[in-house]
């Protein structure tokens, strides 16, 4: 596709509608090319002033997990936990993580539970973050099963649970995460103390890596659909 007539039309069907309605769908597309640069130079600003418009728009958490407001708070929320929104703020990161994430938004749990784990916007609290990465993985998300697969097998956070380990690590390769796969072997243990390779908070530790759910590559290749997980590296890896 055309990035610069589809960030047009997103423009036009979001344009003086306080991102309403059917229009939803065309503002957080707008919002997500705002962050990503795409069709035009990055946009942070903006991108956080449609996500919050959506994210505020009358949330609820009762609504089905593909609603437009649970996606806007999740990719709001990881803008905030990254550092890339305008006057960032890690609690308020977490908090929108956690607010998607109880309305079923598979990449709020996610960076809910990485949050948790790497003392972002929060003290570090193993057992909150094996929650998040439960409810991810229940809501599908491949990386948050095997991670869950991980605390399991260590009982970190949770009650240590090797057959439950097992069990969630399968789940994790058929849902598409392929380091879960191709063995039958327990997931990786992780060193005692601080979540297994995270710097301090404020070091730089944690970025946005952009990419697509497993769902939504089934359903679609547009660069429209991208989310944005949060990824706490080991000092001596590379960032996303």
């Amino acid at each position: 596709p055309d990035p610069s007539r589809a960030v047009a039309s997103w423009a036009l069907g979001c344009a003086g509608s306080a991102c309403q309605g059917a229009n939803l769908l065309g503002c957080v597309n707008l919002a997500r090319a705002h962050r990503d640069g795409i069709g035009g130079p990055a946009d942070p600003a903006r991108a956080v002033e449609l996500f919050t418009a959506v994210c505020e728009n009358g949330l609820d958490n009762a609504v089905p997990a593909a609603s437009q407001q649970v996606k806007a708070c999740a990719l709001l929320g990881g803008m905030h936990l990254a550092g890339t929104a305008p006057s960032s703020s890690a609690a308020r990161g977490r908090a929108l993580s956690e607010q998607a994430c109880d309305g079923g938004d598979d990449f709020g749990c996610f960076n809910a539970a990485t949050a948790h784990a790497a003392g972002l916007g929060g003290p570090v609290d193993e057992g909150r973050a094996a929650v998040y990465f439960d409810n991810g993985c229940t809501a599908g998300d491949g990386e948050s099963c095997y991670e869950l697969s991980v605390r399991l097998n260590d009982g970190r956070g949770v009650p240590r649970d090797a057959a439950r380990a097992r069990t969630v690590r399968a789940q994790a390769c058929a849902a598409g995460f392929s380091k879960a796969c191709g063995s039958t072997a327990a997931p990786r243990r992780a060193r005692a103390g601080r979540p297994r390779g995270y710097r301090g908070v404020g070091q730089g530790a944690c970025v946005l890596s952009i990419q697509a759910s497993s769902t939504s590559r089934r359903r679609s290749r547009s660069f429209g659909r991208a989310d944005a997980r949060l990824r706490c590296s080991p000092m001596s890896a590379r960032m996303s």
